[in-house]
């Protein structure tokens, strides 16, 4: 055995619950997706404001 990972065991089971699952999986892609949407709408509202101008 090369690597250890002492409490990965935990990790997994909290994941088998709804809760668990929410947070080990929904919260991290919820961030993606805000930052992804943040980043779209800078660039629509730079394009708005080089179009006004």
């Amino acid at each position: 055995i090369r690597y250890s990972l002492p409490y990965m065991g935990y990790v997994t089971q909290r994941a088998r619950t709804p809760l668990g699952f929410a947070l080990l999986i929904g919260l991290p892609a919820a961030v993606v997706v805000l930052r992804e949407l943040r980043n779209i709408a800078r660039q629509l509202w730079g394009r708005r404001e080089e179009v006004g101008s």
